[in-house]
């Protein structure tokens, strides 16, 4: 959130609770800016679920909305490369830049309500590190958005080293996204929502699990990444002891934190039993899941599964704070 200069951009300051009431921050929403267009676009064919997500992707005034309508406070943003149709000429690495310039833009216009995430090509070698520090040392934006696997490599490969050297020196946490895997489709010819998301989840905990054993985090110790709950498998395979490295759990406590995907009991119960409660993030995935009150779903959640005041508190915001070095973490 500095300046290169140093200066805090008064802009991107995070919304203050009122009246008591429970604050939360949700981690994972997305959002194109104004003046770009999908990729791929959307078709007659698509369900109609995806063309409204995707309507309401490149829609200021939908994104706004739905801060009231799911009892949100402020919400920390992303653009990815995925969805992001390039100009004509245009690479990955030049694409991120233009989208980081107008995201940055959009969250200094927003008034504390919006943060966003840098969009980063993590497996463009040493142009990935150098467009995250710009990124946040001149943008003022909070962190890194990658992708989970490009082409052969996923995340723990070399040529992303890079970007999470980057990060580490920077004090930023590195976003790692689920991304669709082309092979389902052509090999298992499952119903739509398995055939999408079985696969990204794979491909997501693919990249925890090559974290974990690569040894990226024993060598830069002050990385922080988030996964969505979609790398639960890897997650538990990483918490098994006597399987994977011995001190896989431990790795995980120390580095790894976990947004919830909405928030489901199930999901929060499994990740807290491998990260602890002090490493999971609200996390909407807006404005693929929509139209229902994150404040009235995280209630019922503490309730099930008996969470305390403090454990509650951790989940709507406190672990988010301090996931981005917000103040009052």
């Amino acid at each position: 959130m500095l300046l290169a200069g140093g200066v805090l951009l008064e802009s991107c300051r995070p919304s203050v609770t009122v009246a008591g009431e429970l604050e939360i921050i949700d981690f994972h929403s997305h959002f194109l800016p104004p003046g770009f267009s999908f990729n791929p676009p959307p078709t007659a064919v698509a369900p109609p679920e995806i063309e409204r997500a995707i309507r309401d992707m490149g829609d200021p005034g939908s994104l706004h909305a739905s801060m009231e309508e799911q009892g949100v406070d402020l919400r920390v943003i992303n653009a990815p490369l995925e969805i992001a149709a390039p100009a004509q000429g245009e690479n990955r690495t030049s694409l991120a830049r233009r989208l980081n310039n107008s995201l940055a833009e959009f969250c200094r216009e927003s008034e504390g309500r919006f943060l966003g995430l840098a969009t980063v090509d993590a497996f463009s070698g040493d142009e990935g590190a150098i467009e995250l520090s710009r990124s946040v040392e001149e943008l003022g934006l909070v962190g890194a958005f990658v992708e989970s696997a490009f082409g052969d490599n996923i995340i723990s490969s070399e040529v992303a080293r890079p970007t999470l050297v980057a990060a580490a020196r920077l004090g930023v946490p590195v976003f790692v996204h689920p991304v669709n895997d082309p092979t389902h489709a052509e090999r298992f010819r499952l119903p739509g929502f398995y055939q999408l998301n079985l696969g990204r989840a794979s491909i997501t905990s693919a990249a925890l699990a090559g974290m974990i054993e690569s040894g990226i985090f024993d060598e830069l110790h002050d990385l922080r990444v988030c996964f969505t709950a979609f790398a639960l498998s890897g997650l538990l395979f990483g918490g098994l002891l006597d399987m994977t490295r011995p001190d896989a759990r431990e790795i995980l406590r120390r580095h790894v934190y976990v947004d919830t995907i909405g928030v489901n009991s199930t999901l929060i119960q499994a990740a807290a039993d491998v990260v602890g409660i002090e490493r999971i993030v609200v996390g909407t995935d807006w404005p693929v899941f929509s139209g229902y009150s994150i404040r009235s779903r995280l209630m019922d959640v503490a309730t099930t599964m008996g969470l305390d005041e403090r454990q509650t508190q951790l989940i709507a915001n406190g672990n988010a704070r301090r996931l981005l070095s917000l103040p009052g973490a």
